[in-house]
């Protein structure tokens, strides 16, 4: 990867650790002061029944979004030279099936196996983004029908139109098997931009094998932001694994500093906060080249 330097947020529980709340923060605060940051957040999952305001905003811009995509695509200011897929080039929608007509044994299925509709983008050299959706049509027939039918109408919305798949190929995306494409876009951020703020899912120590090594690592839990030493950080990943936990990782990397971060409803109202400029401002001065 050429050009731009990566900031890497990181989460220590597995959701709503805050790590979009610190990332969109960053890339605000980066672009307030002259810094050309982008956001990217390689790979999202979007739980349908919690987030079902995500179909008419999958319905309107005929692809699959997600609320971290959509935040950070926004914070980057949310313009057609920064397009949300290539923000976020993976996108995967969750959705239980109906325990009632499956039995409910059949209904406790694994991460991969509650995937109803996937979108896969690539940043191709030429310029252009080319996608993939699918559809996991061995799941949409044990939906109840309310469910069904709202994934039919995004279905039918989406450009290009889903390709009929099962549960193998939302296992594959899962485990990375499109970690090239979401690299690529990756890739295409860092090469046109001056630095991009890398979300992870989860709390996955690496939201991507194989990319490269951060200029600063911000972890975060539920109202705090902890600074990681990069070389260190780095070294417990190549020792662990990039599918290790960011606390398995910082059992090894320690911290440097502890900051607070704000509830959300707190950014609300205070605009960009002070935690995040001043962080902004270290950043820049450690990163930008």
């Amino acid at each position: 990867m050429h050009g731009g330097r990566v900031v890497l947020v990181v989460g220590l529980a597995g959701e709503d650790s805050g790590k979009t709340l610190a990332a969109a923060g960053l890339v605000e605060a980066l672009r307030g002061q002259g810094v050309d940051a982008v956001g990217s957040k390689p790979m999202a999952g979007v739980r349908l029944w919690a987030e079902s305001w995500l179909v008419g905003e999958a319905e309107r811009r005929g692809v699959l979004v997600s609320d971290d995509g959509l935040r950070l695509w926004s914070a980057s200011g949310g313009t057609a030279s920064v397009s949300v897929e290539a923000v976020n080039p993976v996108v995967v929608y969750h959705v239980l099936p109906d325990p009632e007509s499956v039995g409910f044994y059949l209904s406790r299925l694994p991460s991969w196996g509650t995937v109803i509709l996937g979108r896969v983008s690539r940043c191709s050299s030429t310029g252009r983004v080319e996608t993939l959706h699918f559809i996991n049509t061995d799941l949409l027939r044990r939906l109840p029908e309310t469910v069904e039918d709202a994934v039919l109408r995004v279905a039918v919305s989406l450009k290009p139109y889903p390709l009929k798949s099962n549960y193998e190929l939302a296992r594959k995306v899962l485990e990375g098997g499109y970690a090239g494409e979401a690299r690529s876009c990756l890739e295409r951020l860092a090469g046109e931009h001056e630095m991009v703020i890398v979300e992870s899912n989860s709390d996955r120590a690496l939201p991507l094998p194989g990319m490269r090594k951060p200029c600063m690592v911000v972890a975060v839990s539920p109202g705090r932001i902890l600074l990681v030493d990069p070389d260190r950080y780095w070294r417990a990943v190549e020792l662990k694994g990039a599918g290790s936990t960011v606390e398995e990782i910082l059992s090894l990397a320690g911290v440097l500093e502890g900051l607070p971060l704000p509830l959300p409803s707190d950014l609300e109202r205070e605009g960009v906060p002070s935690v995040f400029t001043g962080l902004a401002s270290r950043i820049a001065g450690s990163c930008v080249e």
